[in-house]
């Protein structure tokens, strides 16, 4: 089956459910000390080791969401060389997901969102200039589905919908990505360990010291 380059606007980690999600899982990871009381606490994880894993549970979670909800009937990926982007400053702009869809499924959400209505206001107001933003594409070459950016919105505006419909579902069951230590972090959580002789909460995670 044919892939096709694509992007997902999934919301960004600059602030944020996503970012409010991440730091519920480390604000209070060591049972000792929370990140207020600890001016080493940013050193201990491997931030970008997290986001990565966050991604993969995020783009799971969203293509069980596609599956279930816009007649894609697959038991395979329907997402293929998922990547995060960041900017090096978020003045302008957030993390997205570059990535590959393959063609059939894009076309079915196409089908799926043509006529719906929110989605043509959503395509509306995102080719609509206006001072400080010039869009590089007409309402009409979008539905024409000029460079693929059809697929671009109609992706971005159903990671929108997730996001609001799945917002407890996505903060409940965060907890099972794994979380990712510097080796501050394991020195921090070796201390711990010896200190009050007991397993700690790996995260199902095991290190060798």
């Amino acid at each position: 089956m044919k892939l096709i380059d694509t992007q997902i606007a999934f919301g960004g980690f600059y602030q944020g459910q996503h970012n409010a999600n991440i730091e519920n899982l480390t604000d209070y990871y060591f049972d000792d000390v929370s990140y207020i009381e600890d001016d080493n606490f940013v050193d201990y994880f491997n931030w970008s080791s997290i986001r990565k894993n966050y991604i993969k549970f995020w783009v799971d979670k969203f293509e069980d969401y596609l599956k279930n909800n816009y007649n894609i009937k697959t038991k395979t990926a329907i997402f293929e060389d998922i990547n995060l982007w960041s900017p090096k400053y978020y003045n302008y702009t957030t993390d997205h997901i570059d990535c590959k869809i393959y063609k059939r499924y894009a076309a079915k959400l196409h089908k799926a969102l043509r006529y719906n209505e929110d989605f043509k206001k959503y395509v509306k107001q995102g080719t609509t200039s206006y001072d400080g933003y010039i869009s590089h594409f007409t309402y009409n070459e979008i539905f024409e589905n000029k460079d693929d950016f059809l697929t671009v919105y109609c992706l971005n505006f159903l990671a929108n919908k997730f996001n609001e419909d799945k917002f407890y579902e996505l903060a409940e069951d965060v907890y099972s990505i794994d979380i990712d230590l510097t080796e501050a972090g394991k020195k921090k959580l070796n201390e711990i360990q010896v200190e009050v002789n007991r397993p700690a909460n790996l995260n199902q995670l095991s290190f060798n010291f």
